[in-house]
């Protein structure tokens, strides 16, 4: 719970380069943790690496997998998104089961993903960003409402039981039969 971290793969439209130059304006003892990689870009890796540089507070870690990962997002106190463009991503999803408190873009399909457990951002204001930063990590209620949100969204939307019953609805009502 005393860190941030922004988990995934690096490319310029997730914006960790802008992650790490706003978490520079923001008065905390937090640390931020910027994990990934990108084989195909390594130009933004760099960028993100220099974005990062003359900050103790950051870690850039390069691609963490596995047992490792799922510890990082456990054990963090915000999971930061800056996204311009995404799915449902799955690392919001994620963090999300983990508990995390969330500080996303109010791009759509983040707004949509999360259900009102986020303290969303404008994307195009990095005044908004960093204000909305430094109040997440400077409110320890905040954080633990939003924890407790997230929680409650992936058991209401994202849980195994729902998406088999979905499915299984979606199913019946395609070949026009009727559920027991």
């Amino acid at each position: 719970g005393k860190y941030a971290a922004a988990i995934g793969r690096l490319t310029p439209e997730k914006r960790q380069d802008i992650i790490a130059k706003t978490f520079k304006r923001i008065e905390t003892d937090m640390k931020l943790v910027i994990v990934g990689g990108n084989p195909y870009d390594t130009d933004f890796v760099r960028r993100v690496e220099e974005s990062a540089k003359n900050d103790e507070r950051i870690l850039v870690t390069g691609p963490i997998y596995g047992d490792e990962a799922s510890e990082l997002y456990f054990n963090a106190a915000v999971f930061v998104n800056a996204s311009t463009i995404e799915g449902t991503s799955l690392s919001i999803l994620q963090a999300m089961g983990n508990g995390c408190a969330l500080l996303a873009s109010d791009i759509a399909e983040n707004v949509a993903a999360v259900h009102g457990a986020a303290l969303h951002f404008k994307t195009d204001s990095m005044d908004d960003f960093a204000e909305k930063f430094q109040k997440i990590v400077s409110d320890e209620k905040l954080r633990e409402e939003l924890s407790q949100k997230a929680k409650n969204v992936i058991k209401e939307f994202y849980s195994w039981d729902v998406a088999t019953d979905k499915f299984e609805k979606l199913l019946l009502d395609a070949a026009g039969l009727k559920p027991d």
